[in-house]
């Protein structure tokens, strides 16, 4: 488990570090424009994840895991789920992202709840809850969504994205 979103983590932070591409050396990259630097609202109340910022929000969660701390979330995307070693069941919500070899990344986090719905893999879900960053038993820094609120949807989103 830990080892997974560990791999997740250093996805979002490879994909962010690795594309920085001038203007005119994105003219000639297939139309995918480097990610600019963003800086995001951390005073509101509700942080809610897009679509267009999907990567770079969440890097910036887990880059800035204090600003965060706390405030109730809102994302949108794939369920993903599997047992860790433990045998314990582990949760997230999840979008396909850039990668080394184009779209083999994910990005996203890893959902806590009491009242798990009946998802299957790859169900659309929308997830509000609360970020609270964390140390594993390995010390890597994650962040997870406690008392997380899952709600499976019809309508999907995008299931690849690139910032």
């Amino acid at each position: 488990m830990k080892k997974y979103f560990a791999l997740l983590f250093i996805c979002i932070v490879l994909f962010t570090g690795c594309n920085r591409n001038s203007a005119s050396e994105n003219e000639n990259n297939g139309g995918f424009l480097a990610a600019p630097n963003p800086t995001f609202d951390t005073s509101v109340d509700v942080v809610e994840i897009t679509e267009k910022m999907f990567v770079a929000q969440c890097n910036d969660v887990y880059l800035n895991p204090d600003d965060y701390e706390g405030k109730t979330i809102s994302i949108e995307g794939m369920y993903d789920e599997y047992t860790d070693d433990a045998g314990v069941i582990q949760r997230a919500v999840i979008r396909n992202s850039p990668g080394c070899c184009q779209f083999d990344g994910v990005a996203g986090f890893q959902i806590s709840c009491d009242d798990v719905p009946t998802c299957q893999q790859n169900d659309w879900i929308c997830v509000e809850g609360i970020i609270k960053p964390f140390t594993d038993v390995d010390g890597y820094d994650n962040v997870i969504i406690e008392n997380a609120n899952i709600t499976i949807k019809e309508e999907r989103g995008a299931e690849y994205v690139i910032q």
